[in-house]
């Protein structure tokens, strides 16, 4: 038997593993969920913005809904938006683009790892946010998936972890896996609220292009 018989076929494995998981992705990026979904004209405005590694959802600071401030989560008094991400702690720690990938990092968060809420203050929307107006009993609903995104009890922040001067990031609930991305979540939120997302979500592609 050649020494190299079962070397070839272990990576001859994670080679077709890896394969088969890209090719449900792109298959599943492409399937959409809520298809009835059509905006609100008088409806709450949110944004959707992505920096090309994570895909964020953005909403009001404040309405009759929900008031965020009384979560601790704004500290400037011109932030009218906040945007919520959901990832990994190392990677939203070590890689804010992917010019700070490392493999390593990358490997790590495959499995099941803890995980962290990055909150952004925004004064006004960004140019290349998408725009989309929900109802109240959507945005309530989205509220909820956010909310459920932090760790149980008050808000816990991470004293300068923050990649600039208007954002924060916080102790996160449940783990993160190749399979529940940061980019899922997001998808995740919105699919829950009822609007207009893909069956999965592993790249920020998915829930942009919805």
């Amino acid at each position: 038997m050649s020494p190299w018989r079962w070397p070839v076929r272990l990576l001859g494995g994670i080679a077709g593993a890896v394969l088969l998981y890209w090719t449900v992705a792109a298959v599943a990026m492409f399937v959409p969920v809520n298809r009835e979904f059509t905006q609100t004209p008088d409806g709450i405005e949110i944004f959707l913005s992505s920096n090309g590694v994570h895909a964020d959802v953005v909403v009001p600071v404040a309405n009759d809904i929900k008031d965020w401030r009384a979560e601790g989560l704004v500290t400037r008094p011109d932030t009218h938006y906040l945007a919520f991400g959901w990832g990994e702690r190392d990677f939203y720690l070590q890689v804010p683009t992917w010019a700070d990938f490392r493999l390593t990092v990358g490997i790590r968060s495959l499995l099941w790892r803890p995980t962290l809420m990055h909150v952004t203050e925004w004064r006004a929307p960004r140019r290349d946010a998408v725009r989309l107006t929900i109802s109240k009993a959507q945005y309530a609903r989205l509220v909820r998936s956010i909310r459920a995104g932090f760790a149980p009890g008050p808000v816990r922040v991470l004293p300068g972890t923050g990649y600039g001067e208007n954002d924060n990031f916080y102790d996160g609930a449940g783990a993160y896996s190749m399979f529940m991305t940061c980019n899922q979540w997001t998808n995740r939120a919105l699919a829950e609220a009822g609007v207009r997302a893909v069956l999965w979500s592993p790249l920020p592609f998915g829930v942009m292009r919805r």
